[in-house]
This record gives C-alpha cells, structure tokens and sequence, in this order.
C-alpha cells in the first residue's frame, strides 16, 4: 500500500534527526514513500564546507528547504549570538535559580551545546510564541514521528517540549518517539563523550516516567553489536553509521510491520 505524505510526516530535531531525515528522503524516493519532513533547529548554516552546511545543503536538494523549517528560536527574537540570560531578558535571581553559569553563557541561537535545560527553556518560549506555526507545520497527519538523538541540547532538550505541545493540538494524530543513543564519539573535552552519557542517561530516565503520556509509542535505537561509535570529523566518506540507517528504515517500515512492534523485535 501506499502511505505516503498523506498519512506520515516526520518532525526532525538537531543535527541527527537532520541525517535521519536525509536518509529517509533518499531511501523513501526508491521505495515510493515520501512524507513530509519538517526541520526544528537552528537556521540553515551559510558555510556549505561545514558538515552542518553540507546536510542542509542535501536536505534542500531532497525538497527539504526553508519552506519546512522551524527555528528552534522564537520568530520576534533575533538570530544573533547573544547569551541566554541576554536573548530571554532573564533577571539575575531567576537564572541563578534555575541555570548554572555555563548555561547562562550559552547562546541559543547557534546551537545548545549538549545543555537540554537551555534547548527546554527555548523550545517552550518557542511553543508559547509560535504555537500555531508550530501546530501548522508539524501535526495533520495521521502518524507522527519525532525524531532526535540522545546525545546533544536540541534533541534532548527540544524534542519533549514539542511533544508535549502536540499531544495537547493533535488529538487525533498518533505520536511515535524514535530516539537514538549517541553514535559518535566525540572526545573527552567540554562538550564531550560525558556530555552524551548525561543527556541520554536523563532523557531516558524522563521517557520512562512520562514517555507513555507523551508518545502512542517509543524506540530506542543504538549501535549493533561489533559497529563501534564514529569519531567527530573523520571524513566524508566514510559509511552512514548503522543507527541512522535503522532510524530512516524503523519509520519507512512501520505500517509493513504490524505498526512497528514487529520490525523492533
């Protein structure tokens, strides 16, 4: 049967969901598939010679350009590098109370820096600003799925707060998490291999107290057996590491596979 883009769209945050959507796209043009694939992250990188620029670069070529992409920052705030503190006007007081000065001092508008407090306090500025932007571009279809990796501040910062805004606006749209452990390693420096470890051990934690709220269903895809973790920067040709190419074929093969229960096990 033909599920196409009248029945999926697929909603991806940060850079890991960014490739598993490339990969859907590529994979979904030889199978016949081709839902619609929306962006949550920062705007588009103008250095096309940067990895970043080089997959939005591909996502554009694919059909995935500007027209689907929703700035993880809200729309009347500027895209400029200035700190949290600065960009939300936060008084001293409360963002003692509630960040530590690393997270004070990250900007949020050219990315979260493995810190989901921040990618939180922005994505929930952004649903109470851009709500109906958001409810417009992510939900009407039947099945959703919320794609994001573990390791970083948009995918596990971002992704709950979204999901819990559409559960509240697509009451008769199914929600499907699919989530990924971190698939690079990244080193030991500040935003290192520890920062991943940190980020996925509490979104994990976070799933399984409210992910049943959250999500009609979850899965959780790490690296099989014997396939070791990619190391940040080690060329562009190397191979796409397995976890995404299981990511992009768990939501092509969901409705083959009994709803996806079948294709997990």
């Amino acid at each position: 049967p033909d599920h196409s883009q009248e029945t999926k769209r697929i909603v991806a945050f940060g850079g890991t969901g960014k490739t598993v959507a490339l990969i859907y796209k590529k994979l979904g043009r030889l199978l016949g598939e081709n839902a619609n694939v929306v962006i949550c992250d920062f705007p588009p990188s103008s250095d096309y010679n940067s990895p970043d620029g080089r997959l939005d670069r591909d996502l554009a070529e694919e059909g995935v350009g500007q027209q689907f992409r929703i700035n993880t920052l809200p729309d009347d705030l500027p895209s400029v590098p200035n700190t949290l503190v600065d960009t939300f006007n936060l008084p001293s007081t409360i963002a003692d109370a509630l960040f530590t000065r690393k997270q004070q001092d990250t900007p949020p508008a050219e990315g979260l820096n493995q810190e989901p407090q921040v990618g939180a306090s922005v994505a929930w500025w952004k649903t109470k600003r851009d709500g109906k932007q958001i409810r417009e571009k992510c939900s009407g279809q039947a099945e959703i799925f919320l794609v994001a990796g573990l390791g970083g501040g948009t995918g596990t910062g971002v992704t709950p707060v979204f999901a819990s805004f559409l559960r509240e606006v697509s009451v008769n749209s199914r929600l499907h998490g699919v989530f990924l452990l971190p698939w690079q390693n990244i080193g030991g420096n500040a935003v290192g291999n520890a920062g991943q470890e940190r980020n996925a051990k509490s979104l994990l934690n976070y799933l399984r107290d409210r992910g049943e709220e959250l999500f009609d269903s979850m899965v959780v895809i790490g690296s099989p057996p014997g396939v070791d973790l990619y190391s940040s920067g080690s060329g562009a040709k190397r191979p796409i590491h397995p976890t995404l190419i299981l990511a992009a074929l768990y939501i092509l093969m969901w409705h083959s596979y009994g709803g996806g229960s079948q294709l997990t096990s």
